[in-house]
């Protein structure tokens, strides 16, 4: 089931990035085009009828202009008006070029947002019959010509001379791609409708495809050594490889009966996502993070960014993707130290098949939208622990009794505590016990709070000893919060200690009360004795 949101809200992008965006993502000019010179005055016999002048079409011959662009009257392989070449002779060709007008309405390119397709009819001759697509940036003259290569693009080329041409890919730099037609069952004579899709993902690629009309092909087949080719397009040059300056479209024909008919260019809209990424910390915490997004089909115009809880986050931009099949994950780089991390991942507005949030955020048969991950990045529990240590000096120490009555006092709340420890003693934020011997008392402070790092003491209850014990300690004298507690961040451990050291020398030294003791006892002793031997 697909989940689709559209709430008219994106939290944590400001209006005037949004306007940028959107500014951005739509295209100057979108749609099809289609030309098939049915409207052009023709004629069946040579030399034809001149391309020259009708409908905004400008020709030039070579060697001379006694070689013309022929239009045709019923030669096209639909019976209709047609482009054609009829002279024979080293170096003989024509170029003819038409530039976009209110009546020749060739799209406009946004290669951020849209891909395209160049399509035509080619009546197979022997030097070659070329269509491409081109700018008039150059020379500004109003018509494009072999003698600027600059301004033309990238395209096809078909003839039946295998050696010199075959099948042709030419990219925006004028490099070739080609594949021998005798491999594609093409021959001279034939009509082949052939196909150049260009996909602006990444540096852009283009891939041929090809119909024999004469053959009675039922569709397009891909070329397969014509898959997928660089097409070396340059979004920052003022010649033709920039593929927004595009605003013409070039045809070369050398060498008898080529032909070429049903000219179409279309451009679709890709599909576009954007993922908002924020960050917080529990406690609050000025680090900065780097975040990363990785998605297995578009253009990503970005894919990793540093960011802190007190920044705008970042938005992450995919495009030229197929909807349905996109899969995007973005999760944070290390988790800064004392805290976990926890992912958030909602849609906005759009739609996708599937959300995660298992150690990132992951968005599952996105078809387009905006969407957001939120990362959370909460303090690990803080540790403090009182050990209580005794020390005997000589022998007799088992007198005294070692027990100690613990407190441990914090300004968080406590997760946990040592096993039989009593939690919540004299307020919510304590834990106490009685340790016998050398042993301690620990508790697990919570500092996922927006308050920031806590604090905790430890506190003997009753201090009690015997004349013959010194206590020392490194916890602090004050029994209420201060200053001198042991501050605690995320994911950090602290404590103080109790030391209780026992003086002997054969027997205790004795206070005078145990002296009273003592005395008794010897007392007690000898009226036994007394009373045993009368």
């Amino acid at each position: 089931m697909r989940i689709i949101s559209r709430i008219n809200k994106f939290p944590g992008v400001s209006a005037i990035f949004l306007a940028s965006l959107m500014a951005m993502a739509m295209p100057a000019q979108a749609g099809s085009f289609g030309y098939d010179f049915n409207t052009l005055s023709g004629s069946d016999t040579y030399p034809f009828t001149n391309l020259d002048g009708q409908d905004g079409w400008t020709s030039e011959g070579y060697p001379s202009n006694a070689f013309i662009m022929g239009v045709t009257s019923t030669l096209g392989f639909d019976g209709t008006p047609a482009l054609r070449f009829q002279d024979v002779g080293s170096g003989y060709g024509v170029d003819a070029s038409h530039l976009r007008s209110p009546t020749f309405l060739l799209p406009q390119v946004n290669p951020y947002v849209a891909n395209m397709v160049l399509e035509g009819d080619f009546g197979v001759g022997y030097w070659g019959n070329s269509l491409r697509l081109a700018a008039d940036v150059s020379t500004v003259d109003g018509q494009i010509r072999k003698t600027d290569p600059s301004e033309i693009g990238p395209g096809l080329n078909i003839g039946s001379n295998d050696t010199v041409v075959g099948l042709r890919l030419i990219d925006a730099t004028g490099g070739v791609t080609s594949v021998t037609l005798a491999s594609l069952g093409i021959q001279n004579g034939d009509w082949v409708r052939l196909r150049l899709a260009i996909d602006f993902d990444g540096a852009g690629t283009g891939s041929v495809y090809y119909q024999n009309l004469s053959n009675g092909d039922p569709s397009m087949q891909p070329v397969g050594a014509l898959q997928n080719i660089p097409m070396g397009f340059n979004l920052a040059a003022n010649d033709a490889s920039n593929p927004g300056l595009w605003d013409a479209l070039f045809i070369h024909l050398e060498g008898a009966t080529n032909q070429l008919d049903n000219i179409s260019v279309e451009t679709a809209e890709s599909s576009f996502a954007t993922f908002h990424v924020s960050k917080d910390f529990e406690p609050a915490n000025d680090a900065e993070v780097e975040v990363f997004s990785s998605c297995n089909d578009g253009l990503p115009l970005n894919n990793n960014a540093t960011i802190t809880e007190n920044s705008d986050g970042v938005t992450f931009i995919v495009e030229h993707y197929t909807d349905g099949n996109l899969e995007c994950e973005i999760t944070e780089g290390p988790v800064a130290d004392g805290y976990n991390d926890s992912y958030v991942a909602s849609i906005v507005n759009g739609g996708a098949d599937e959300l995660g949030n298992v150690d990132g955020c992951q968005f599952t048969g996105v078809v387009g939208g905006d969407f957001a991950c939120e990362i959370t990045n909460r303090g690990q529990n803080a540790t403090f622990t009182v050990t209580k240590t005794w020390e005997v000096i000589n022998e007799g120490g088992d007198l005294v009794p070692q027990v100690a009555d613990i407190l441990i006092r914090c300004e968080r709340k406590i997760r946990s505590a040592s096993p039989g420890a009593d939690t919540g003693f004299d307020g919510l934020f304590t834990a106490r016990k009685k340790l016998m011997g050398d042993d301690e008392l620990w508790v697990e402070v919570a500092t996922d709070t927006k308050f920031g790092p806590g604090r905790c003491n430890g506190i003997e209850l009753v201090a009690r000893h015997d004349s013959a014990v010194e206590q020392s300690t490194t916890c602090s004298s004050t029994p209420k919060p201060s200053a001198s507690w042991t501050k605690l961040g995320p994911g950090e451990s602290g404590g103080c200690s109790f030391t209780n050291t026992v003086f002997f020398d054969g027997i205790p030294a004795l206070n005078r009360y145990g002296l009273a003791l003592l005395a008794l006892l010897m007392l007690g002793v000898g009226a036994v004795g007394f009373r045993r031997f009368s």
